[in-house]
């Protein structure tokens, strides 16, 4: 009979031995190769193995012979990443005349028939009118591009680009306002404004990452401060009616008065928020961060209470209260009544004498 130990260590092994075997294979398939079926069903090339003599680069995406025109792609992607090195064909490009549209396309490309985005053709383009405008957005004398797509009812006299925030390319022309994601609709293009941190205005509304702010007031709405925390960050804004933060607004919240305190913290006459969460019972004349010691552990107090994380610490006393010591998940502190674990009594225990063991 095997004990319990024994079937636990087959166990480990079997494991062992399942993963070195995906991790082969997903070696395997990152492993430079002449030809292969990449994802989108098409052929690809290592061009670190074909002659690279022969070869002519034209820009960072693409290369080409005298017959062929290759672009670069991202294949045979495993848990480890993609090889790079792989090149598509462009099936139906002429090698002799293809070329950048001009220096600012990264992506863009064209032969005397067509454009190109990527590997893919742009079937409505017209080359020879054709130019790279700013960020992914191009256009000819009878359309405007946002990379493949065809941007529908956009003009090419009047189309410009405006400014990219983040993520977010703006362009508009005599009709409309356009972000990645389209026609921002019911935005004015002749008064369409961008303000900080992703909010914008036109004298119709306010817009925040080109979604429209419900019930603001494009007259009086200004943009306050963006707080960032690691990857996290709020947007605050406001208007002679609310205060809005990411776009939204926050319910109950004093325009007049708000004020942004430390870390996530804000405050009006009447509360005190984190985020868009109103903290009970906080005094927001007298509401202030002790320490924020990390992530998980933030003290803070007014003149009634202590509270932790937002949360008050019962019977605690805010004019004798103290911070001893601790780490980013264990802390101590005291008062005159009691010794405090995180936010728990530690029982018995004499503030007067407490200390931590060194």
């Amino acid at each position: 009979m095997l004990k319990q130990s024994d079937k636990k260590s087959r166990q480990n092994i079997k494991i062992l031995i399942i993963f070195i075997i995906i991790c082969g294979l997903s070696y395997w398939i990152m492993m430079p190769k002449y030809a292969g079926i990449g994802l989108s069903g098409l052929s690809f090339y290592n061009l670190n193995i074909i002659e690279k003599s022969t070869f002519v680069k034209v820009g960072d995406m693409y290369v080409k012979n005298s017959k062929t025109v290759y672009c670069k792609e991202a294949v045979n992607c495993s848990f480890f990443g993609c090889n790079e090195s792989a090149y598509a064909i462009i099936k139906g490009a002429d090698a002799k005349t293809f070329q950048k549209t001009d220096n600012l396309a990264f992506y863009y490309a064209k032969d005397k028939n067509h454009v190109y985005y990527y590997c893919n053709r742009i079937n409505e383009s017209d080359p020879e009118t054709f130019k790279n405008i700013d960020g992914y957005y191009a256009k000819d004398k009878n359309h405007v591009y946002y990379g493949i797509e065809v941007l529908r009812g956009a003009d090419p006299d009047t189309f410009s680009f405006i400014k990219k925030i983040g993520f977010i390319d703006y362009a508009k022309d005599k009709n409309h306002v356009y972000t990645n994601n389209g026609v921002i609709q019911g935005a004015d293009s002749e008064t369409f404004t961008l303000l900080n941190f992703g909010y914008a205005t036109d004298k119709k509304q306010a817009y925040y990452n080109g979604n429209v702010v419900p019930d603001a007031n494009p007259k009086t709405f200004e943009v306050i401060k963006e707080l960032n925390y690691g990857a996290s960050k709020i947007d605050y804004a406001r208007d002679n009616k609310n205060v809005y933060t990411n776009g939204l607004v926050l319910p109950n919240a004093d325009g007049k008065t708000f004020r942004i305190m430390e870390y996530w913290y804000t405050a009006d006459k009447n509360n005190v928020y984190l985020h868009d969460k109103i903290i009970p019972k906080a005094d927001s004349s007298t509401f202030e961060v002790i320490r924020r010691i990390s992530d998980n552990i933030v003290y803070e107090k007014d003149k009634n209470n202590i509270f932790f994380n937002d949360l008050i610490i019962q019977g605690a006393d805010p004019k004798t209260f103290q911070l001893i010591d601790g780490d980013a998940f264990n802390y101590y502190a005291k008062d005159k009544n009691h010794v405090y674990h995180n936010d728990k009594i530690v029982e018995l225990a004499d503030p007067e004498s407490f200390q931590l063991a060194k």
